[in-house]
């Protein structure tokens, strides 16, 4: 079977690049807003803000110098007879075996939707990765969603017809692997 590779839409990219800078720059006027008017809960929820939002805008802002400056764009999502590579994220999980893929569907939080992947031993899984990738994927259980969720708000295809994609190789594998 042929290897699909999914790459990253620089419009997107820039698109979520803007929604970061504005989101630390308003975390960062809750802050102010907040030691100007001695108000301990606006201090605290813009440091908390600040911090989470900035981490997130310095991945995004980097992550997006390197796509930019690449050519051709940045490969996010490989699919192969082996499984998927999940490179899209500070906690991506790397290569997942279909061995390890229970199923495939799409999530959805509020406004945005992930490709959520389930996978037949959670504990197996959780050794594997690293300790924050770890905590993502608990924290992604205790709120009733798959250990795995791949955002494709940059990707350079829609989430309907890549999660499909994933599906049918899933099936095609199981069904390899019953003969």
């Amino acid at each position: 079977m042929n290897t699909i590779s999914i790459k990253e839409n620089k419009d997107k990219l820039i698109g979520l690049v803007f929604s970061g800078i504005i989101g630390t720059c308003f975390s960062v006027f809750s802050l102010i807003m907040g030691v100007v008017g001695k108000n301990i809960l606006l201090i605290i929820i813009g440091i908390i803000a600040t911090l989470f939002l900035g981490i997130c805008a310095t991945y995004i802002i980097r992550r997006s110098i390197k796509t930019i400056s690449s050519e051709p764009a940045v490969e996010l999502i490989r699919i192969s007879d082996e499984g998927i590579f999940d490179l899209s994220s500070m906690i991506s999980t790397g290569l997942i075996s279909w061995s390890e893929v229970k199923s495939i569907r799409i999530v959805r939080c509020f406004t945005q939707k992930f490709i959520g992947i389930e996978v037949n031993n959670v504990e197996k899984y959780l050794m594997r990765i690293s300790s924050t990738k770890r905590m993502v994927a608990k924290l992604n259980m205790m709120m009733k969603f798959p250990p795995i969720n791949i955002s494709v708000n940059t990707f350079d295809v829609n989430i309907e017809e890549l999660a499909n994609t994933m599906k049918d190789r899933l099936l095609k594998y199981n069904d390899k692997s019953i003969l």
